[in-house]
C-alpha cells in the first residue's frame, strides 16, 4: 500500500491504535476509538498531535466503522 508522506504519521497512529477500540452494545459492535488513547500512543510514538492529526485519524475511523458495518449486513 502506497501512503502519502503527508498522512504517514495519521497511518502509523492508527495502526497503533488498533487495539484500543470502544465496543457497544450485547454484539459488542465496534463504536469507535477510545480518544483517551490517542495523545499518550503519540506522544510514545514520538508523533505530533495537532488538529490537522486528529482529522485525519477520525476520517480513517469513519471509514473502519464503514467497513465494518458493511460487512455485517
Amino acid at each position: 500500500m502506497l501512503i502519502h508522506p503527508a498522512n504517514a504519521d495519521a497511518v502509523r497512529l492508527f495502526v497503533m491504535l488498533k487495539t484500543q477500540w470502544r465496543f457497544a452494545g450485547l454484539d459488542g459492535a465496534p463504536m469507535g476509538l477510545d480518544y483517551q488513547a490517542i495523545e499518550p500512543t503519540a506522544r510514545l510514538a514520538g508523533i505530533e498531535t495537532t488538529p490537522k492529526l486528529f482529522n485525519k485519524l477520525r476520517v480513517m475511523e469513519y471509514a473502519a466503522l464503514s467497513e465494518i458495518a458493511e460487512s455485517h449486513r
